[in-house]
């Protein structure tokens, strides 16, 4: 080939290279505009290839998606679980009370609004190149999101063996007896029955992908955890122990108290640590006796001061105290570390000092000098437990202060919801037995708590409606919140300059709230509820009982329609609006009979 063809050829491949790079180059441009481009094509718009559970949502509005979400958590919801024991398919309600109760929590609960929350953010809460990286991460790859639930594994435990376990053996670990100064080991014993963590677990994962819940209750022999080939080895280290006589107890800002053998060997027994390895420990299962002694010597309830309003001025009614309280784990902690692992002789109990709102802070020091605003409800119809619980509720939230900044929890301020807080329990219809079950009347206090923290201007931090639409709320309808201990609560955050005063009344049937402190010149504004998607009941529902002469019929539940309902909450203050939009799903409620029967009846229905 001539030098003059070369050339040529080089010339040529040279122009044609350019062309190919020029192309690629191009090619490379419009990919890396598409790639970049996809947050802002979707920025109102849920990325696509996002899941919650088994939902797709991608690509939709964030209405839209709360409807799909709604539309499968309904239809999870109305098919209940299905539960196989013993070769019988039977179908368990998710909401366990047969009346609209609001102190019986569903066994699974999908919060919506938190759940389509974290779907929009997928792509959207971070920086530019991070949100990019995750939107093509759920395009390529799909993500999927868990919704935000709650479910407690105790209450559907306890709900499958009300419905099941009647015939269960429940196993009894091998432990530690103490008696005439020497330790022996009682055996264990292996328990007979339905096997249920699996299941449920089984039905917790299936609801947390939006799916209606299937198990199959298994019998079998339920091994105990611990042996007593086990328990044995720790014998002589028991022993050397409480050989060591008399402890001493170190109680702080109290009387130092001694310890005898025979109490500290009837409280230890072996057990497993937090890394699952079995050690010899002072349990309080054992030391009961002793706990409950020391609680009664050393705690004192903190009193924050509390006031009230006298012919328009805020008056103190009640000193601040200041607290003790008696810790038991931490406690039972030093036992282990100093009696047993240093086999020293003094342990030191552990008190908490619970601090007051200082007494010497008066109410003009606190900025509580005038009403803030006023949340209102009525309770007309209530039964007479429910009316007592509102009015024990009235008792521990009178005279409350809120200091500039604190978030305040409603559930803390009423907890404990026991008898002993001075609750009484409400009939609960379940299956078809009437179960008492404690704290009735708590979401009228949610509620009207949730009007006054409205109509002040207080950020909302946390609140659910109701599942089903409840008379005592209406109207105006989508203006409820529901409590129950733990979860859900209702919290707000006191973001005035000063201190709120809670004031809290019963006129008549109404629970009356009333915030006091310093105005500041925000402004509220609120839309008027609005109401639409009405959905109709199923038919009623007909429960045999024996409470009842036969034949006889007796109304437990009118029937509610469902529906979803919004209104928007703003506050205007220094020239800056914050607005929130509350949306309220209602699943519709059926009507519900008492039947008189027969106890044959009643126990066939139950079988069935």
């Amino acid at each position: 080939m001539t030098r003059q063809r070369r050339n040529f050829l080089r010339k040529k491949n040279g122009r044609l290279n350019l062309v190919d790079l020029g192309f690629l180059l191009g090619l490379a441009a419009i990919v890396l505009a598409a790639i970049l481009a996809i947050p802002q094509v979707y920025a109102k718009k849920i990325m696509p290839g996002v899941w919650l559970g088994n939902v797709a949502v991608g690509g939709q509005t964030e209405t839209r998606a709360k409807d799909i979400l709604n539309s499968r958590v309904d239809t999870m919801i109305e098919q209940g679980l299905t539960v196989v024991a013993d070769g019988k398919t039977k179908i368990m309600s998710i909401q366990q009370a047969l009346t609209s109760s609001d102190i019986t929590p569903p066994l699974i609960d999908i919060d919506s609004d938190e759940s389509i929350k974290a779907a929009v953010n997928y792509g959207h809460a971070f920086g530019f190149f991070r949100n990019t990286l995750q939107s093509w991460r759920a395009i390529i790859f799909r993500k999927h999101i868990t919704p935000v639930y709650q479910s407690d594994e105790i209450v559907i435990e306890n709900a499958l063996r009300d419905k099941f376990g009647a015939k269960d053996i429940l196993p009894i670990n091998a432990h530690l007896t103490f008696e005439n100064g020497t330790f022996s080991v009682s055996a264990e014993k292996a328990g007979q029955g339905f096997q249920y963590q699996a299941a449920i677990k089984s039905a917790i994962s299936q609801w947390k992908n939006i799916e209606p819940a299937k198990i199959e209750l298994t019998k079998g022999e339920e091994p105990a955890r611990i042996t007593q080939s086990e328990v044995s080895k720790f014998i002589e280290r028991a022993q050397e122990v409480v050989n060591r006589a008399s402890f001493n107890l170190d109680i702080p800002e109290a009387n130092q108290g001694v310890l005898d053998a025979k109490t500290m060997g009837q409280g230890l027994d072996v057990d497993f640590n937090k890394k699952h390895v079995l050690v010899l420990v002072f349990t309080e299962a054992k030391l009961q006796k002793l706990i409950t002694k020391l609680q009664s010597q050393i705690n004192v309830e903190a009193q924050d001061s509390r006031f009230k309003i006298e012919n328009g001025r805020v008056a103190e009614f009640q000193q601040g105290k200041q607290g003790k309280q008696f810790d038991v784990a931490a406690t039972l902690a030093n036992f282990n570390e100093q009696l047993i692992n240093k086999k020293q002789k003094v342990a030191v109990a552990v008190v908490k000092i619970q601090k007051p709102i200082s007494a010497s802070d008066s109410a003009q020091s606190l900025g509580i000098t005038e009403l803030i605003a006023t949340g209102k409800t009525s309770f007309a119809g209530s039964p007479q437990n429910r009316r007592h619980n509102i009015a024990n509720a009235v008792r521990l939230l009178n005279g409350l202060i809120i200091k500039p900044g604190e978030e305040f929890s409603l559930v803390s301020a009423l907890a404990p919801i026991e008898t002993s807080n001075g609750y009484l329990p409400e009939l609960v219809i379940k299956g078809n037995r009437t179960i008492p079950e404690v704290g009735g009347g708590l979401c009228q206090v949610g509620t009207t708590m949730f009007r006054l923290a409205l109509n002040s201007g207080l950020p909302i931090l946390e609140r659910r409606n109701h599942s089903y639409r409840v008379s005592y709320y209406e109207p105006p309808v989508g203006m409820d919140a529901t409590i129950y201990d733990p979860k859900p609560d209702f919290r707000v955050k006191n973001d005035y300059a000063t201190a709120l005063l809670l004031q809290t009344r019963v006129e008549g049937n109404n629970l009356i709230f009333d915030f006091y402190g310093t105005k500041d010149g925000r402004e509220v504004v609120l839309t008027k509820p609005k109401l639409f998607n009405i959905t109709k009941p199923s038919a009623a529902k007909y429960i045999k009982t024996t409470d009842l002469p036969v034949g006889q019929k007796k109304r437990l539940e009118h029937a509610h329609n469902g529906g979803e309902a919004t209104f928007t909450y703003s506050v205007i203050k220094d020239g800056k609006t914050d607005s929130q939009t509350f949306n309220s799903k209602y699943r519709a409620w059926q009507e519900v009979w008492l039947v008189g029967a027969t106890a044959e009846e009643v126990a066939a229905d139950q079988a069935a």
